[in-house]
Parts: C-alpha cells; sequence; structure tokens
C-alpha cells in the first residue's frame, strides 16, 4: 500500500496468532509444506525434536522455530514464494476471524497505518501484504536456509514497528492510535497506544492488564 506522509499518522497495530487467527500459524505452514512434500523422514524428525525441546524449555524458541523450518534449505526463492502464498490464500485466509479482517478494513478506511506485527516466521507471513489491505506485516526474519535468529515478540515488536517508521518518514501519533493483542508479548507494543485492545485475552494479559478493552473475535464482543 502506498504511503502518504503527513507530520502525524494514527497507527492501528494488529498480532496475528491468536488475534487474528485461531493457533499457532507455523504449525499449520509445517503441515502444509509437509501436504506438499517439502519435508523428509529427516524433517519431520526436527520438527518432532523441535517441538518436544521448546515445550521442556530446553532451547529457546529461535532455535526450535530454526530446526522446524530446517527443509526451506533445499527450497528455492520461487518455491517460497508459490508455497507461502498457496498457504495464506488456502489455509490462512479461510480461518480469518470475519471481525479481524472487519477491524483492518475499518482502519484502513480511515486513513490508518496498518500494520501487522507477529513473532512468526516472515517466510510465510509477508505473504499476508498480498491479502490484506495492510501497510506491512513485521515478522521475524527467516534466513534462506530456514534459521530464525530474532523472535519478533515483546520489546522485539516494539524495536521493529519504530524501525519501520523512521524508515518511511512516518511521525506517529501514539495518543490516538490503537492496537490489538492476545498474549503478554503483545503487551509491551500495545502500551504505546492510546487504545489498546485485547483480543481473546490468555490470561496472563488479562491479569496484568485489566484496565484495557476486551474483545472475543472468535464469539462475541465483550466489554
Amino acid at each position: 500500500m502506498d504511503i502518504e506522509k503527513c507530520t502525524t499518522r494514527r497507527l492501528a497495530i494488529f498480532d496475528f496468532d491468536g488475534t487474528m487467527v485461531k493457533g499457532d500459524s507455523i504449525v499449520s505452514y509445517i503441515a502444509f509444506a509437509r501436504k506438499k512434500g517439502y519435508l523428509n523422514l529427516a524433517d519431520l524428525l526436527s520438527v518432532l525434536w523441535a517441538t518436544v525441546s521448546y515445550a521442556l524449555r530446553l532451547v529457546p524458541i529461535q532455535k526450535s522455530k530454526s530446526a522446524s523450518l530446517r527443509f526451506l534449505k533445499r527450497v528455492t526463492k520461487e518455491q517460497k514464494q508459490d508455497l507461502a502464498e498457496e498457504f495464506i490464500h488456502t489455509r490462512v485466509m479461510p480461518r480469518l476471524y470475519p471481525r479481524a479482517f472487519k477491524k483492518i478494513i475499518m482502519h484502513e478506511g480511515q486513513g490508518d497505518i496498518v500494520l501487522i506485527v507477529s513473532a512468526s516466521p516472515a517466510v510465510y507471513m509477508h505473504g499476508l501484504a498480498n491479502f490484506l489491505p495492510v501497510h506491512a506485516v513485521l515478522a521475524s526474519p527467516t534466513e534462506d536456509d530456514g534459521t530464525v535468529r530474532t523472535n519478533c515478540r515483546g520489546e522485539q515488536k516494539v524495536l521493529r514497528v519504530k524501525q519501520w517508521l523512521k524508515d518511511n518518514g512516518i511521525e506517529p501519533d501514539w495518543k490516538n492510535s490503537y492496537s490489538y493483542g492476545d498474549s503478554l508479548s503483545d503487551a509491551q507494543v500495545m502500551a504505546l497506544t492510546g487504545h489498546p485492545t485485547m483480543i481473546n485475552p490468555k490470561k496472563a494479559l488479562a491479569a496484568k492488564q485489566s484496565s484495557w478493552a476486551v474483545e472475543d473475535w472468535a464469539g462475541k464482543t465483550v466489554q
């Protein structure tokens, strides 16, 4: 999307997994890649190891994600792009909460800068920009071999948003901006905005930010 620059711009910042769709999209992405024939037995064992190791807190999330995405080292750039586009089109968009889509459309129509900021791998998350009216998708950078060195959550979300705004010459109107998230890893970037809203919030976030508005996009709105 083109960016019309002015003195200050209002933002609408959206988390993705758990906020706009149910569950963790990387699980669906790996399952989809397996169905398309991209994963061999060694890759499947690596995914299993990554899942168990992270669940037991034996490895950091970056290493777990990298192990799960090791199949990408055999995938060409064109194949990565095709896989991401087909995945987003056939697996993600049909699962998108209707209220999430309507909210993005509303903010875009009001002239807000719309950003999706996610810890999910950029290798497929960037494809969302082809299907949703957003100005940028900021996700965990993924190297050609599937390595994820920086996980875009917590403070990293704040840094990524501020860097993107600086790179694009945008002065944010934080007081009048909006944000939407479901977990504590979203809280820091949400706290920058004057209108943070918890979506289907996890207990830890709801307990810590009890004064924030709450909505359930998977069901009815609760205030």
